[in-house]
Order: structure tokens, then sequence, then C-alpha cells
């Protein structure tokens, strides 16, 4: 007999394992088949659980990546770390240009796939340094806290940005592979456009252009010598990274999408 640790460690995932059970329940013998039906409910309500217990302890559950909580705690750690020696901390504000496109013109699902894709995208070009997380929405953040003076941080943000805008469509493709998103894939290669081409393969044009826009924040964190004040500056400081990184952030998508701006002017990404 297999054990459930067993089928779980070959299905990866509750996901998994849900619609293996969902798959073969037409073939199991009618006197059992009332248990295994109580059994994927329960895997059900335990997979519901499991998600709302990573959002709680600082985890994305679509992206996998930490979420804005432990965004917004580890940020004044960062700040109060480089203050000890007086080092720059930098922040890089991500935006997937127009990823509500998905949204309208595929499906509320396809959207999650992209969105998921990006994270992991992210996740894996950044350096042990470099911290990802995903805001909220279709925006992510990054911290830099290697010490990384405003030259060095711009050539970061280049970097990222040409990884991620050159490397979409591979983790899409892969993302789609995941079995919470086998019904998602069928669909896409069963359904056509309006110009008669499988929606499928319209995703895959489209994501291989997608465009990014980024807001740059690079800040000198002076040491702190006065105890009392210590939290509140480290507060302050860290709030001001955010204003700036996100307000750049804007800035790029009204100067028309596809750039990085930051203090002392912008790039137009190519």
């Amino acid at each position: 007999m297999v054990s459930l640790p067993q089928i779980l460690g070959r299905d990866k995932s509750i996901d998994g394992l849900v619609e293996r059970l969902q798959r073969d329940s037409n073939f199991v013998p009618p006197d059992i088949k009332e248990a295994q039906q109580q059994l994927i409910f329960r895997l059900y309500l335990l997979n519901q659980e499991n998600h709302e217990l990573k959002g709680k302890i600082g985890v994305d559950t679509l992206t996998g990546l930490p979420n804005y909580d432990r965004f917004a705690e580890d940020l004044p750690r960062n700040v109060a770390q480089a203050s000890r020696t007086g080092e720059y901390l930098s922040l890089l504000f991500i935006d997937g240009d127009r990823f509500k496109y998905y949204n309208d013109n595929y499906s509320h699902e396809v959207g999650n796939v992209v969105v998921s894709a990006f994270g992991r995208l992210l996740s894996e070009i950044l350096r042990f340094e470099e911290k990802p997380y995903r805001y909220g929405g279709d925006e992510f953040v990054v911290i830099v806290d290697e010490n990384c003076k405003p030259k060095d941080a711009l050539k970061l943000g280049r970097r990222l940005c040409k990884n991620l805008k050159g490397g979409l469509r591979g983790y899409v493709e892969t993302t789609l592979t995941e079995p919470k998103y086998a019904e998602t894939k069928r669909k896409l290669m069963n359904e056509s456009a309006a110009d008669g081409r499988l929606k499928y393969d319209c995703l895959m044009e489209d994501v291989a252009g997608v465009n990014v826009s980024c807001g740059l924040s690079t800040k000198e964190i002076p040491k702190i010598r006065d105890i009392s004040t210590r939290d509140m500056i480290i507060t302050d400081l860290a709030q001001s990274l955010i204003e700036t990184a996100d307000g750049y952030l804007h800035q790029a998508k009204d100067n028309g999408r596809n750039r990085i701006v930051y203090y002392g002017g912008q790039i137009e990404l190519k």
C-alpha cells in the first residue's frame, strides 16, 4: 500500500495530490468512493489553511517570495544594520508593465501565472545580498544591503531589468506545467484568439515582449549615535527610501514605462 507521505512526495504538493485523486475517481470502486470524496474535501480545507498560514508567516502564497509584511519588518532592520558603519542602502521598486492586460485579455488565472513566473524569475537572478519581496499586485521590491553606491546600484538595476525582460517566457512555460495550472493550460491550448491562433501561442508571444519599469532609491545611511532617537531616525530613513523609490517608479510609468528612474535622471531600457 502506498502511504500518504509517499504520494505527497511524488506529487510534490497538496494541489497535485487532490488533482490526482479527482482524476482517478472514475476508477475507484463504489464502496470506497465516498471515503475518497471526504479525503479530497479534507485535503482542500488543509490546503486553504496552508495558504493562510503562509500569509501569516510572511510568505506570498502566489510567488513564494517574502510578502509586504516581511518587507516592512526587514527594511528597518537593514537600515539599522547599515547605520552601524555608515553604509549605503538601496531600494529598487519593480513593476511588470501592464500586467493587468493578462487578466483582461486571458483570465485571472493566466494573470496569476504571469505574476508567479515573474516572482520566481526575479528570485533566481538575484545574488545573496539582494533580497526580493512581493510588494503587492504586480509590484516587487528588492533591498540591496551590500554598501552599494549609487553608480553600482544603477548597474544592478539595469542588470535585473534586462534579465526580467528577456527571461519571463521560459518561466511562464514552466509555471503552466504545475498541476494547479493544468486546467488553465488546457484552456489556452484549446481556445483560439480572434486572429485564429491558439491563445497559448499568443500568450507566449506577449510575455516574450514584456517590459518593466523601475524606481531606484539609494541612500547613505548615517551612523546614529543618539540611542534615544535611534528608532525614530531608522523609521524615517526607511520611509524615505520607500517614498523615493515608489515616486521614481511612478515617474517611470508616467514617462512612457520600460525605464529606470533614479536620482539624477532616467534610462530607457533596451
